[in-house]
């Protein structure tokens, strides 16, 4: 089933609806769970699309303040927009210094594993994740869906939807396989990204760093997964224990968004 939703502006967005938790008795229903990159240059007809044939109602953006100011987002009536940035710039600093010698300038590049480490354990990081969890697992759903984004829709917004998935109950390969979704969209970027700087007269390593970047990897997903199980030992207790989502709001939130799958 390909869950993926193709607009001309809006990139790497899918409908989570008609994913399966782990014993398959109980599928998200669609039209509630979106996940995507930004909205930056969004066009009226996509905005338009998203409001009345995705009935989508919320915009979670969990990208930085100094994104957010570059590439703020276009708007639609009828859309509630909410930012809830999972990481600050200063928070960001793990990188590693790329030198392009073809432009006589240093570039940083995150380390993503540890910045997928950080995301999940860092306490700032953390209470910015249960808030933007809380607006995904709070929303008035009767009213339409929520859309959450990063600017790829890949590493914070992979995060959030794993977090999201596993409370519900999806299994880790089911969540792993929806993660690497964004590769469909953007290995063709990637690749790209890759051969402009080899042209450039770069080293390989290089480019391949430059190129991963902008891959849904599974080392970097299970980075952040496996910090959470070593010091939570399962998604719940981490949602309750370091989010402060309260059982009786997740109990809610898979009361509203799952439904049976259809046995045949």
């Amino acid at each position: 089933m390909d869950r993926r939703i193709v607009l001309n502006t809006v990139k790497n967005m899918r409908d989570l609806g008609g994913i399966a938790m782990k014993d398959s008795r109980m599928i998200i229903r669609p039209g509630m769970l979106y996940r995507s990159a930004f909205l930056y240059q969004a066009s009226p007809a996509d905005l338009a699309e998203m409001r009345d044939e995705l009935h989508i109602r919320k915009v979670v953006d969990l990208r930085t303040d100094q994104e957010v100011a570059k590439m703020p987002d276009e708007g639609a009536d009828g859309i509630v927009y909410t930012h809830r940035p999972l990481l600050n710039e200063s928070m960001m600093g793990i990188t590693h210094e790329i030198r392009l010698e073809s432009e006589n300038r240093s570039v940083m590049l995150p380390d993503m594993q540890d910045m997928y480490r950080q995301i999940v354990t860092d306490k700032t990081a953390q209470r910015n994740l249960g808030r933007a969890v809380s607006e995904i697992m709070t929303h008035d759903y009767d009213q339409g869906g929520v859309v959450w984004h990063c600017t790829e829709g890949k590493d914070r917004c992979g995060i959030t939807s794993a977090v999201v998935l596993m409370t519900l109950g999806a299994d880790r390969d089911t969540v792993m396989r929806d993660y690497l979704i964004t590769n469909e969209t953007n290995a063709a970027k990637a690749e790209g990204y890759y051969r402009y700087i080899l042209s450039k007269g770069e080293e390989e390593r290089i480019a391949a760093f430059v190129r991963d970047a902008f891959l849904a990897k599974e080392e970097y997903l299970n980075a952040a997964l496996d910090a959470i199980f070593a010091a939570f030992g399962n998604m719940e207790e981490y949602a309750e224990a370091a989010l402060g989502i309260q059982e009786k709001v997740l109990q809610r939130f898979r009361e509203t968004v799952l439904t049976k799958a259809d046995p045949s």
